[in-house]
């Protein structure tokens, strides 16, 4: 697979392998899990192996932990008119949906007893009916399913049956937590900041040197989409985005400290000083702004760094 045609943004081995493996699965029948945390990307990669599987059918992603018990047969398999109070025309299943395409059920892990057996069913090409029909029908879809660990580590903490397991813990993509990978923040900014301009109408700023340090050193735990919303927030609400550039000082708390700009015991590397009154000229006032610190606090940290401003 083209790396130039992924949806998969990053030049990391990681995002290297994970581009392999869907080159190698998407064309074959078996059922993928795809395993990762909470905004490490399982939708995207289901969505990838879809449009590169030559399946003509529709990708259709299911939230299964969002699927009532006592309803979620009749969303899945359909049901026709007057099958139940309420049903005033046939309804196609989400299932049916898919046909001849890809079934996407997300956040398996999730799941209730019911659903979990109705997905074993599933994977086992059973057949099914919509509710009140006279005719069974047969899922005609590849099938993915993405969940937060392997099925085997969910089974010992009792959140999925073992026999569901065994049929999703076949074949298997791992991605990594953005942590592991964070190379790939300095790719993914720019392609984020692209794009929350087409949803915002905001021109696209650059982002400053000491905010992009800041971003790299970051352990982001709620990963690509956390760095998503960081971004979207300085772009919404940053003090300094006016003026076409994201600063230090227009990214939240957690990021700047974390980042390494600034220590309880040690205030800020010589290092950071230095950059950001490079880039300030040595206006060290405008430093201390895009620090978001008196002026007093910068000359101290100047001062116990050894440091002076230069000459303008």
């Amino acid at each position: 697979m083209d790396h130039q045609t992924s949806s998969l943004i990053g030049t990391s081995a990681h995002i290297a392998d994970v581009r392999t493996r869907i080159a190698r699965l998407a064309r074959r029948r078996s059922t993928v899990s795809v395993v990762g945390g909470s905004g490490t990307g399982k939708s995207l990669v289901a969505a990838e192996l879809h449009r590169h599987s030559g399946r003509e059918g529709k990708f259709v992603r299911i939230s299964a932990a969002q699927l009532d018990e006592e309803v979620f047969y009749s969303v899945l398999a359909g049901h026709v008119r007057g099958a139940f109070t309420g049903a005033h025309r046939d309804h196609e299943g989400l299932i049916e949906q898919a046909k001849g395409g890809t079934v996407f059920f997300d956040d398996v892990q999730d799941t209730h007893a019911k659903l979990q057996a109705f997905l074993l069913d599933v994977l086992e090409r059973q057949p099914m009916r919509a509710v009140g029909a006279p005719r069974e029908f047969k899922l005609d879809a590849r099938i993915i399913v993405g969940l937060q660990q392997p099925a085997s580590e969910l089974v010992k903490t009792g959140r999925l049956r073992p026999d569901l397991a065994y049929r999703l813990d076949v074949v298997r993509i791992q991605l990594l937590p953005l942590c592991d990978h964070v190379e790939d923040v300095d790719v993914l900014v720019p392609h984020l900041l692209e794009r929350i301009d087409a949803a915002e109408g905001l021109p696209v700023p650059v982002v400053a040197p000491a905010a992009m340090r800041a971003l790299r050193r970051y352990g982001w735990p709620g990963n690509v989409r956390e760095v998503e919303a960081v971004l979207t927030e300085a772009m919404v609400a940053g003090r300094d985005v006016s003026d076409g550039c994201i600063e230090l000082r227009d990214l939240r708390p957690e990021v700047r400290t974390a980042g390494g700009v600034r220590s309880a015991a040690a205030g800020i590397s010589p290092e950071e000083i230095r950059e950001v009154l490079d880039g300030t000229g040595g206006n060290v006032a405008a430093a201390a702004r895009q620090l978001d610190v008196h002026p007093r606090t910068m000359w101290r940290w100047m001062k116990a760094a050894g440091l002076v401003p230069r000459e303008r």
